[in-house]
């Protein structure tokens, strides 16, 4: 059904991240501790993709691409599930 590279480990990390994004930040509305934690490591993904890219461009086209590789992450590991989850795909 699906080639051999889709099975590599490298290519589920960011589903992995993703689902795990989705279901701590659905957890976060029925516990504060969680919510803190969640918070906690947005901004610090948030900032981690800021300080990536920040000797390559001025501070606010920073932030805007830091915005940019977190939902190209979470874009690409909820299409890669879907993928994986579909019984025929469009070609």
């Amino acid at each position: 059904k699906f080639p051999e590279t889709s099975r590599r480990v490298g290519y589920f990390i960011p589903s992995l991240l993703t689902l795990g994004f989705f279901m701590i930040m659905a957890t976060s509305f029925f516990y504060e501790q969680i919510r803190n934690i969640f918070v906690f490591l947005a901004f610090l993904f948030f900032f981690a993709g800021v300080f990536s890219v920040l000797d390559r461009t001025d501070p606010f086209r920073a932030l805007l691409v830091s915005g940019g590789i977190i939902l190209t992450h979470l874009t690409y590991g909820t299409n890669f599930l879907r993928g994986l989850l579909t019984n025929k795909l469009a070609r």
